[in-house]
């Protein structure tokens, strides 16, 4: 720690007081019996001080290439702050999602109804009716008929289908003819018994022996049945013109199948069919927080889930993740085979880099899911409906983030450094005002997040006595993302014209505490700029640059000389004389008390207001020019010697308090350079009475 006498160099004078009191060097009692001459002049010592000697370079006094001595306190790392400040509390929600099934497909379904001849015949007159049961197997002429009793048959009923409600598709009507003659009208409604309802109206024309007409009908958004009923509300059949076989087994034969069904429900055989590829979103916010990101790249990574599904059958599911990759390549699949009911696993994200921005409707926090699959048939009739569902509930749990990008939210940190030792500012004592310090904070950031700090700086003495220095609010400079990786470096200057550094160190303080907050995103959400990852980092060094700029008023040193006996036998000279001749080329003046006090710290005599240096003349930048030249007469008469000097009740101690001034009284700040220098020389003249 430097004193305050090797601080000033100037101090050296007082020194050298000390030392010319020095009982070993001046003993008056020497002069006992000394006649030749009643006057004794004699030089005493010739001293020169200069700047670079007494404050020779350091740690902490340091050069500047012209001279300028300035004080420079630097601390590389005050307040560290690493990457897991950040990532450790990007926290993921649980998520979910319903994977609905859709529309699927049917095999062929099929309703048949032969409406035979003989049928027919309890419909017809009796006359016909008797001529077909006479000539059954016989070749004769056909008789024409026609019948409109609107009699009903029941088709045969569908196995692969009870109901079905149906998205989209047609009903396909053939109609057979096996009698040996033209039907030339054929008109019937298609009924579902079991609602109650027609599904259709049909009409056939001229459809010749062993041909097929075929009809449809739209049957989209209707719910059938198996249970199928044809009403024939008209039949004409036109008579032969030469003989043909009568067989009361011939039939117009009725087929209903579907084609191109797409059922959203029913109760019906499903075969195997590949289920449509679905994409959905998870939306991992964390209602806690409002980071919105847009990339993260995990370490460890493991998300565990549970699917439930309503499908009557086995789903067998491939679940993909589009916006996922690990080293480049597509994350790996998932399979599950999913029965009705519930099933635990787990999605792999470990090492994956994960777009959360591709869901135009929030860009933000969402994983995207391609599912595709298969459904696997039991062959058995089940209960289905495309609203049946596969619920994904997804839990983050410990996921270990290594790099994220987006918005990393709003968020507050406390700083809190205390201690910071200034001590040796403190040995600077009061009356010492620097007129241009500078403290600097460097930051090295390495996360891309907006931090402003808001800090407190407190200086304390040793006395209790505090000074918020009140620096400035400062907007950390950070790297892009395209920067992702480095740490952009940057310093921030407190000094006399943006705190109160100057009235800080005018104390001077022997600790520094500082304290605030910083604020990430203080203005919000205005864009996804920030980043932050395992490298990321945050170091904030400070640097006290004190060049000896100042002004002094009033500025006291007191320190107590042991001298012994060094002056017993004073009181045999009428008169003692110092004198002290001085160049000075620092810029400083000042005057010194002299207290003479026994060993009990009694005053003897005293000695006040002597001046011992005149100022060298600055410019107007503060820096000495022409030297201050001054020449004192110290006289210490017979009285004042007594006083100090009897051989058994000398003074032993001198107290010195010296008060200096900058030049011009302390109204003009000055500096202290490495060629500032005094020249002191000292002469001794005295009366020797020898009584």
């Amino acid at each position: 720690m430097l004193s305050r006498s090797t601080l000033w160099g100037l101090l050296g004078l007082i020194a050298f007081l000390q030392s010319s009191c020095n009982k070993n060097e001046m003993d008056f009692n020497k002069f006992n019996g000394y006649k030749p001459s009643p006057e004794i002049i004699t030089p005493l010592a010739q001293v020169y001080l200069k700047a670079s000697d007494l404050l020779k370079q350091d740690s902490i006094i340091q050069y500047d290439p012209d001279g300028l001595i300035r004080f420079v306190y630097r601390d590389d790392s005050v307040y560290y702050m690493g990457a897991d400040s950040v990532l450790d509390n990007i926290n993921f929600s649980n998520a979910a999602v319903d994977y609905t099934l859709g529309n699927v497909t049917l095999p062929s379904i099929l309703s048949t109804k032969s409406i035979t001849l003989n049928e027919m015949l309890v419909d017809l007159d009796p006359t016909t009716s008797q001529f077909f049961t006479d000539n059954d197997g016989k070749d004769t002429l056909f008789p024409a008929f026609s019948d409109a009793s609107n009699t009903s048959y029941n088709a045969n009923k569908a196995t692969n289908y009870e109901y079905v409600n149906i998205s989209q598709g047609h009903m396909v009507i053939a109609i057979e003819n096996t009698f040996p003659v033209e039907i030339t009208e054929f008109k019937f409604q298609l009924v579902d018994k079991t609602y109650n309802r027609t599904s259709g109206v049909f009409s056939h024309k001229n459809i010749l022996p062993g041909a097929t007409s075929k009809d449809s009908v739209n049957v989209a958004w209707q719910t059938l049945s198996n249970n199928l009923g044809i009403i024939l509300t008209s039949i004409k059949v036109a008579g032969s013109t030469g003989n043909v076989r009568i067989d009361l087994t011939d039939a117009i034969n009725i087929s209903l199948s579907g084609k191109n069904w797409v059922v959203n429900g029913g109760k019906a055989i499903i075969s195997n069919q590949s289920i449509p590829s679905q994409v959905l979103s998870f939306d991992m916010s964390d209602p806690n927080s409002d980071f919105r990101l847009k990339n993260v790249r995990f370490g460890s990574a493991k998300m565990s889930y549970q699917a439930t599904s309503d499908f009557a059958e086995i789903l067998n599911l491939t679940v993909r993740f589009p916006d996922a990759t690990v080293s480049g390549s597509p994350l790996a699949t998932t399979s599950l085979s999913l029965p009705k009911g519930s099933q635990s696993g787990t999605f792999d994200f470990s090492n994956a880099n994960l777009h959360l921005g591709s869901v135009p409707t929030q860009a933000y926090n969402m994983v995207r899911a391609s599912i595709s699959g298969s459904i696997q048939s039991s062959g058995q009739l089940v209960v289905f409906d495309s609203a049946d569902q596969v619920s994904i509930d997804i839990d983050p749990g410990s996921v270990v983030v290594d790099y994220v990008d987006g918005y990393l939210g709003s968020k507050t940190w406390q700083v809190d450094i205390s201690g910071l030792d200034f001590s040796a500012l403190n040995s600077l004592g009061n009356g010492i005002r620097l007129t241009n310090p500078e403290m600097i904070l460097r930051v090295d950031n390495g996360f891309g997040i907006p931090i402003k700090t808001k800090l407190n700086m407190i200086a304390s003495d040793d006395m209790g006595t505090a000074v918020n220095i009140a620096p400035p609010t400062f907007n950390f400079a950070y790297p892009s993302i395209a920067q992702a990786g480095n740490i952009a470096s940057s310093a921030y200057s407190i000094n006399k014209n943006n705190s109160k550094l100057v009235d800080a160190l005018a104390l001077p303080p022997s600790t520094m505490d500082i304290n605030g907050t910083a604020l990430l995103n203080a203005d919000g959400f205005v864009g996804y700029r920030d980043h932050a990852g395992r490298f990321s980092k945050l170091k904030i060094g400070y640097e006290a640059n004190l060049p000896m700029s100042l002004i002094a008023k009033n500025f006291s040193i007191s320190d107590t000389a042991d001298i012994g006996t060094a002056l017993s036998g004073t009181e045999k000279f009428d008169f003692l004389e110092l004198t002290v001749k001085t160049i000075n080329g620092f810029p400083f003046e000042g005057t010194i008390d002299l207290y003479f006090c026994n060993d009990q710290y009694q005053v003897l005599g005293t000695m006040k207001d002597i001046t011992v240096v005149t100022s060298a003349i600055p410019d107007a930048n503060g820096k000495p020019g022409k030297a201050g030249e001054n020449t004192t007469v110290i006289r210490l008469d017979n009285a004042l010697l007594k006083q100090i000097g009897l051989e058994n009740a000398s003074a032993s101690q001198i107290i010195f308090s010296t008060l200096f001034n900058t030049y011009d009284q302390g109204n003009q700040s000055v500096s202290i350079y490495t060629d500032c220098d005094l020249s002191i020389a000292l002469g001794f003249r005295g009366k020797y009475n020898g009584q």
